[in-house]
């Protein structure tokens, strides 16, 4: 099993990040999905039940299942960070905190679809990318957010205008790209949250 892309929501947590995080007390823990291709392809159905979700393998490790547990017990908020993340808790909990059983550690496939009218039972907030239209993960957004709140949003946007052909096909200089941080295709989530100072 791999992934077919990063989990990119996580990628602006390098260790630089996740030190300035740990300093103002917020905790991190971290969670694997195998990113599939069926990620990206768009809903082509008129009826939503009827879209055929994609699997993908998922990992809560127990630590984490513990860490969210205890926020959520001292009255604190999880942040998931990224749809990836998401996918995992609401995947694990479904999974594992059945008849009052607090969230466990779980491993498996996961074809969970999130869209509007979903409940959440670990997730409090969301930081996550754009996303492209028509596909499960900006239905997963617009399930957190709402959609009229999510095209509210979109329509504040600057517009964009698209670049000539030949610099979208320019090949990239690998040699000074910078390195994944360690732990990189491992998911961040935040456990409690203080608000970080702005001014900082």
């Amino acid at each position: 099993l791999a992934s077919v892309a990063a989990p990119t929501a996580s990628l602006h947590f390098d260790d630089i990040v996740l030190e300035k995080l740990a300093a103002k007390g917020i905790q991190t823990a971290f969670v694997t999905l195998h990113v599939g291709a069926g990620t990206f392809a768009p809903v082509k159905t008129e009826n939503l039940l009827n879209h055929t979700m994609h699997s993908e393998y998922a990992h809560l490790p127990q630590a984490t299942a513990d860490l969210i547990n205890q926020t959520h017990a001292n009255g604190k908020q999880v942040i998931a960070i990224g749809t990836t993340v998401t996918r995992v808790l609401e995947t694990a909990y479904q999974q594992t905190a059945v008849d009052g059983q607090p969230l466990s550690g779980w491993a498996g496939d996961t074809e969970m679809f999130i869209y509007p009218g979903f409940e959440f039972g670990v997730v409090d907030k969301l930081l996550t990318n754009f996303h492209l239209p028509k596909s499960t993960l900006l239905m997963l957004v617009s399930a957190f957010a709402t959609k009229k709140s999510i095209e509210k949003e979109l329509k504040n946007l600057p517009a964009f205008t698209p670049q000539p052909a030949t610099q979208w096909t320019t090949p990239v200089n690998t040699s000074t790209a910078p390195a994944l941080p360690s732990g990189a295709l491992n998911t961040p989530i935040n456990g409690p949250v203080t608000p970080p100072n702005p001014n900082s």
